[in-house]
């Protein structure tokens, strides 16, 4: 939805546009579709020659509005389209296979890595990356998102599905999504009405798979007809550059995570009330009052920060779980 600001504000912020869906935006693949949602819109878009007025300039995120402070609202340098036309810009400028996606490098890696004797190999990143040129960088944050040189088995602790899985739902995600999933994910409220098979990033809390938390066997694939929102994994894969894995010994922290065991592993985020670039998105995530026991509240606010969420990265047998989400700040 549209909202235009007062003429005294500067032009980047003049026009805004704020998604519609706001109770979904506390679960953890809510707040990654929002960040995601700015993303396509600061360079340009593969495949098309004219960026249109309302990306002429600078494009920033905020949350909160006169509604409810979880909205996420993208400011815009010029009044934006209406939101069927937004949807559709986006189906537009994204990939619809692995191959033509940045992330194209760091899949086929991880694909050669998968058979019985096969082992992840480097040197096929490094093939393409060396030398390193500045037009590769958005290649080399996917590499960094879906895998660590220094931890060669380890996965990222945003990575809640087998390798194999991950992969193959990756595929399909991208595949299948259309504008109306877009418009759906960013407009409607959330009505779960995709199926989750083999197109899901699994980063909703529910998609627990424990028998006492749905009425049908976990087993059943009828169970996975429906629960899913197609578009807001389109979306939120988008932002997985944002959170990438360092090396922790023999396993990764990846940006935003608290601990590295089974019981002790959290993942926070923050909302705030500031215009943020891309770049000023990629900083707020990485404060080093996130990740203090207890929250640094006050050293967070003094950088715009008004709430912060935390989900507890759980196993249920072998497959990890995000729980639902408790605001601690």
């Amino acid at each position: 939805m549209g909202r235009t600001r007062s003429r005294s504000s500067p032009p980047w912020e003049r026009s805004s546009l704020a998604t519609s869906c706001r109770a979904r935006r506390r679960v953890p693949i809510g707040s990654a579709v929002a960040l995601r949602a700015s993303l396509p819109l600061v360079p340009a878009v593969p495949g098309q020659a004219a960026r249109p007025d309302w990306l002429g300039g600078r494009v920033t995120l905020s949350w909160g509005d006169a509604t409810s402070p979880n909205v996420p609202v993208l400011h815009l340098p010029a009044p934006p389209p209406a939101t069927v036309a937004f949807a559709d810009f986006l189906a537009a400028g994204l990939a619809k296979r692995v191959e033509d996606h940045s992330a194209a490098w760091v899949v086929r890696m991880l694909e050669l890595g998968l058979p019985k004797g096969a082992a992840r190999d480097f040197a096929s990143i490094a093939r393409h990356a060396v030398p390193p040129r500045p037009e590769d960088r958005h290649r080399l944050d996917w590499v960094t998102a879906l895998s660590c040189e220094s931890a060669i088995d380890a996965d990222s602790q945003l990575q809640t599905v087998r390798c194999d899985y991950l992969l193959g739902n990756i595929r399909s995600v991208m595949h299948r999504t259309g504008a109306g999933h877009l418009h759906r994910a960013l407009f409607a409220p959330w009505d779960y009405g995709d199926s989750l098979n083999n197109q899901s990033l699994h980063w909703e809390p529910s998609e627990d798979r424990r028998h006492a938390y749905q009425w049908l066997v976990p087993t059943n694939s009828r169970s996975r007809e429906t629960g899913g929102m197609l578009g807001a994994n389109r979306l939120a894969l988008e932002a997985w550059p944002l959170f990438p894995s360092f090396p922790d010994g023999d396993r990764v922290r990846t940006r935003g995570f608290r601990g590295n065991r089974a019981a002790s592993t959290f993942w926070l985020w923050p909302l705030w009330d500031s215009c943020l670039t891309a770049d000023g998105v990629t900083s707020m995530l990485s404060l080093r009052g996130l990740q203090a026991d207890p929250l640094g509240a006050d050293s967070l606010r003094g950088f715009g920060v008004v709430s912060v969420f935390r989900s507890q990265r759980i196993l249920v047998g072998k497959t990890p779980n995000l729980t639902p989400p408790d605001r601690v700040i």
